[in-house]
């Protein structure tokens, strides 16, 4: 377990090649290139579950630190837009998810991109209509929202949904799902661009390792074009 998590720490401590402020900053923007940052946006802060299918129980809970790593699918877009090589975006930050009566779980996370001014927070509201026994793996639904603040003349949401299913084995659950992201971005008046709506399908899995009350979750999904790798170090039940 020690070296475990010494290797996830390290992972959450490593910073993305060439992070840098996100915004508008060239003087002439374009709309092709304002959607194509939209969309890895999108891809990179939208909400990653991190957490397996079966609901945690009325006193279930966990606790701990978390990290990102997103590989961008239009590097040209940030390039134009930005006017920096940007090829890789990642967070770093800390998430909570609480255990609710009759199959529903909660929770909340809060996230900063390395070297940056930009931040990241959010939610997730998740019901397991299946809980899941011995027999039957859990399976649920979950919607979930985030907000980015300290980006450069614009502002961005998303809004996830999507469906899962875990099954666990002794210390080891894996899971995986489908869903939609939908990211809405809005620039100010001054930079000349119209809103920016995009909609991508999400695929994703992972898996969870539970040593006695510490919980490793590592977790790969898709948006679009661009993948995302995702861990989480936590504390629970």
């Amino acid at each position: 377990m020690p070296r475990v998590c010494a290797v996830v720490l390290l992972l959450l401590t490593i910073t993305p090649v060439g992070a840098a402020d996100i915004g508008i900053f060239n003087p002439n923007p374009s709309q092709d290139a304002f959607r194509g940052v939209s969309e890895d946006l999108a891809a990179a802060f939208s909400y990653k579950t991190l957490n397996p299918t079966e609901p945690l129980g009325l006193t279930g809970f966990n606790f701990g630190v978390i990290g990102s790593y997103t590989s961008v699918d239009n590097e040209q877009a940030f390039k134009d837009l930005t006017g920096e090589s940007i090829d890789d975006l990642g967070t770093v930050g800390v998430g909570a998810t609480k255990g609710l009566p009759l199959g529903f779980d909660i929770g909340a996370f809060y996230a900063g991109y390395p070297d940056s001014d930009v931040r990241l927070y959010g939610g997730e509201l998740r019901y397991a209509f299946v809980p899941g026994n011995v027999a039957l793996p859990a399976v649920g639904l979950r919607v979930a929202g985030t907000k980015l603040d300290g980006i450069d003349f614009f502002s961005m949401e998303t809004l996830s949904v999507d469906v899962s299913a875990s099954k666990g084995f002794a210390f080891v659950t894996p899971y995986a799902g489908i869903g939609q992201v939908f990211g809405f971005s809005n620039p100010d008046e001054e930079t000349g661009l119209d809103n920016e709506d995009v909609s991508e399908t999400r695929v994703f899995g992972g898996v969870r390792l539970t040593f006695l009350l510490f919980q490793l979750i590592g977790e790969v999904d898709n948006v679009g074009g661009a993948t995302s790798f995702n861990v989480r170090l936590a504390l629970g039940l």
